[in-house]
């Protein structure tokens, strides 16, 4: 069978270039992949649900323009119609197994339960008004010329009941001897424009488009003189002022300055809503809503309900810290707080291993300078580790103490070597400080190395004359 020919060998310059061409090759490959990936702080890790109202209402079309602003940025809102903040709030209290429930807007002034687990997000920076329109709404300047009258007051369960009937229920008002109706927003407006009710009890923004509708169709607004004074009574309300002519200042409309009460709407978080979504949620209700800052830096909680911790820092920062810009999904497993005593725990270890590091360097090096010491007692003098193979080793450690001395000190250097080289590998040892043990090893080898040659020249030592008896 004929001989295979023997391969041909690689020379060295030819392998040297196929490295580099194949270092090169992963390097490009490494920046491709940087460069393709987006690592700009986004909104991709957002899917929440939150609860708004009636779908043509103001608090569906606030959400919807949440979901909107979201959507532009990578991240998923969903908005969920309901009845309005009385139902909102029941279902922020009980989001259900599957967490669908994460945020929703809640007018300020229900009865909230401190122990539901929810938490208050944010206030929006425009108030709701409550409105009372009529055909002769602008004839009454003050609560007690709602006496006797038909009163729409909203669907029921909603913030605008739940408002109405806190107020009716205040000292006073019960003599005012009012019937209160519930109705879809839509159907009161209409039967106040048909006179079949006296008033609709509308909360919603001052601008919003039910308003302005309702005064088109000609309705009017009523006045009450006293609006600062109930404010005080009812939880969460204050008074505010509409300006003469505000919705038409051709026509007047309204007449005159119309004092009204006013309600924050508040966002608010069930306890299924993690810390990464709120920052994001604040994030985009900053960017869509203008004066959202400064509103609530100055707001106070309240009552019943606790500002979030994490909304507390957002304000406080003017937006989400680093940590939580940058790896969200990683602040939700590990809260802020734990994740800053992790790093901190694992920049103390590395301190503590860093200095047991120098600590154990100081030692060998202490071992090793203390044989050198050793040696030069033996030898006498100032004698060096290179000046040993001058010496005449007929004349020096002529005696066998001597040699057991020099020869244990071989053997404890020998021995430190070992522990030196043990130590370089220890995984106490920070990456790039074991050179200081190959220093330390260095220094060891060659006095070694030395004391061995110089120890091969040794000749051996004479036979002790016999005792006088003996001979």
């Amino acid at each position: 069978m004929a001989d295979q020919p023997s391969p041909v060998p690689i020379s060295p310059r030819r392998r040297a270039l196929i490295r580099g061409a194949l270092i090169a090759v992963a390097v490009l490959a490494i920046l491709a992949i940087a460069l393709s990936v987006d690592f700009a702080p986004n909104l991709a890790h957002v899917d929440v649900g939150v609860v708004s109202g009636a779908p043509g209402g103001h608090y569906h079309a606030e959400v919807e323009r949440l979901r909107a602003r979201a959507e532009r940025e990578g991240g998923r809102v969903r908005n969920l119609a309901t009845a309005g903040s009385g139902e909102n709030l029941a279902r922020l209290a009980a989001p259900g197994e599957a967490c669908e429930v994460d945020f929703g807007l809640v007018q300020d002034g229900m009865a909230f339960d401190p122990a539901s687990g929810i938490e208050v997000v944010a206030r929006l920076p425009r108030p709701e008004t409550l409105f009372f329109f009529g055909r002769d709404a602008d004839a009454i300047e003050d609560f007690r010329d709602l006496r006797g009258r038909r009163i729409g007051a909203g669907p029921e369960g909603s913030g605008t009941a739940a408002l109405v009937a806190a107020l009716f229920a205040l000292p006073g008002f019960d003599g005012l001897e009012v019937t209160l109706e519930h109705a879809p927003v839509a159907a009161q407006i209409e039967r106040a424009a048909a006179g079949e009710l006296d008033l609709a009890a509308v909360v919603v923004f001052e601008d919003a488009g039910l308003a302005r509708d309702a005064v088109r169709r000609g309705l009017r607004l009523a006045s009450f003189a006293s609006a600062r004074a109930v404010a005080t009574q009812l939880p969460g309300a204050r008074a505010h002022r509409i300006d003469a002519g505000h919705y038409d200042a051709v026509r007047g409309v309204p007449r005159r300055d119309v004092d009204v009460l006013a309600l924050d709407t508040l966002v608010l978080a069930s306890p299924c809503a993690r810390r990464s979504e709120i920052h994001a949620l604040l994030t985009v209700l900053s960017r869509e809503l203008p004066g959202f800052f400064e509103r609530n830096r100055r707001a106070v909680e309240p009552h019943g309900l606790a500002l979030s911790a994490v909304a507390r820092e957002h304000f406080d920062n003017r937006g989400p810290p680093l940590v939580d810009l940058y790896l969200p999904r990683i602040v939700d497993v590990i809260p802020l707080s734990n994740f800053m005593t992790f790093v901190m725990g694992v920049s103390l270890l590395f301190n503590a291993m860093s200095f047991f590091n120098r600590f154990r360097l100081w030692r060998l090096d202490t071992r090793r300078v203390k044989l050198e010491r050793e040696l030069r007692e033996l030898f006498g003098g100032g004698i060096t580790r290179a000046e040993l193979d001058l010496l005449d080793a007929h004349a020096t450690l002529t005696d066998t103490a001597a040699r057991e001395r020099f020869r244990g000190i071989v053997q404890r250097l020998s021995e430190l070597l070992e522990v030196c080289r043990e130590h370089a590998v220890s995984f106490l040892v920070p990456m790039g400080q074991e050179m200081s043990y190959r220093y330390q090893e260095d220094l060891m080898i060659d006095t070694l190395a030395e004391l061995r040659r110089f120890e091969k020249r040794l000749p051996p030592l004479a036979a002790p004359a016999p005792p006088a008896e003996e001979r």
